[in-house]
């Protein structure tokens, strides 16, 4: 199976040469007519009737997952479906989820939501729908599966962070969670941020509003996936003044800067921040905005490391390419992608309290005043 592999991997550098290239080199022609027959006729892994079309499909995709887990392929009838799961009609289960550098599906159900009560944890990883094994499924493939029409059902087979497996039935309802929740713990307003959504900003500055002048403020963006990029910059202007810089996207061709849109007033209170290794994406920026800019002390583990940004690119044939086209730069000038973001002060993997974050914070207070 890994010749298998390695020959569709070597065929994907064929097809992008010839589809790139006004008149291909004659002997590159020969080579790719002859590979391809015999492949037909003498593999035992493919079926008689496979075509040259699915090879030259099947090569892109196995060339895109072997150097990137976020870049994939969809084919017509995946982005078919993909597209369809985009309607209001269908809601989901009220999880995010991601692929990690070995490919495998992670589970971040948002809080009270019904992937949550049905006893999905945060890190839990995906193996099958509904007894379809989405093992090298494209991401937005498998998200368009778990969504589907309101008080339906969907059965996930589930790997726990303790290596047991576990099934589950979710029924998918209408999701109205909050993006932004608020608690108050002595002299500490608390916002516990769970993505970035286009709800969040809003959310983000309403909850600002109830900060008194005698309390500090704590982030917690302990699990948040990340979600919106711009959100999460929209986000920043309740903290930076205008035009500090925020992300930049380097691509192949160009660098892209985003700065803050907000305000002519720093927020000048100390902001203490909670991540953990499921913090990710956006949230990561929106960390390292915060932690360079006003010296937000960050607490909690190694954030997860994803640092890139996908386009999908349709195909003329109805299929889609997601692709990899540019690394997120936090202002530090770091590229963290695959590294994460270190905390100031480390908590280990096994604290996962609310309670022992807070403590830590009650320390550096303390020794701050």
């Amino acid at each position: 199976m890994k010749i298998f592999l390695d020959v569709l991997i070597t065929l994907s550098f064929i097809l992008l040469f010839l589809t790139s290239c006004d008149s291909a080199n004659q002997d590159e022609m020969i080579f790719f007519h002859e590979v391809i027959p015999k492949i037909q006729k003498r593999s035992i892994f493919l079926q008689d009737n496979t075509t040259t079309e699915e090879i030259a499909k099947n090569s892109i995709k196995a060339f895109l997952a072997n150097f990137d887990s976020h870049s994939d392929f969809l084919s017509k009838d995946e982005y078919k479906t993909f597209k369809q799961s985009q309607q209001n009609s269908y809601i989901g289960i009220g999880m995010d989820i991601d692929k990690n550098s070995r490919g495998q599906l992670i589970c971040y159900p948002h809080s009270k939501s019904p992937a949550e009560k049905a006893g999905i944890l945060s890190g839990d990883i995906l193996i099958d729908i509904n007894g379809e094994n989405i093992k090298q499924k494209s991401i937005y493939y498998v998200a368009s599966k778990i969504r589907g029409k309101q008080n339906t059902s969907v059965k996930l087979l589930i790997l726990s962070k303790s290596k047991k497996q576990k099934s589950v039935i979710v029924n998918r309802t209408k999701i109205c969670s909050d993006a932004v929740t608020s608690s108050i713990i002595d002299q500490f307003l608390i916002l516990h941020i769970k993505n970035f959504s286009s709800l969040t900003t809003i959310q983000l500055t309403t909850k600002m509003a109830l900060l008194k002048e005698d309390q500090s403020l704590i982030l917690d963006l302990r699990d948040n996936p990340g979600g919106d990029l711009y959100s999460a910059i929209d986000s920043l202007a309740n903290f930076l003044i205008k035009k500090m810089l925020i992300v930049k996207i380097i691509s192949r061709n160009n660098i892209k800067e985003y700065r803050c849109i907000g305000n002519s007033k720093r927020f000048n209170r100390q902001i203490f921040i909670w991540q953990n290794k499921f913090t990710a994406s956006a949230a990561e920026i929106f960390i390292a905005a915060l932690s360079f800019h006003i010296n937000a002390i960050t607490i909690g583990q190694q954030t997860y490391g994803k640092g890139t940004t996908q386009e999908i690119i349709e195909i003329s044939d109805g299929s889609a390419m997601i692709l990899t086209t540019g690394y997120l730069v936090t202002p530090q000038g770091i590229k963290y992608h695959q590294k994460g973001l270190k905390p100031d002060y480390l908590l280990s993997d096994n604290i996962t309290e609310t309670k022992e974050y807070y403590e830590t914070v009650k320390k550096l207070a303390i020794l701050k005043n």
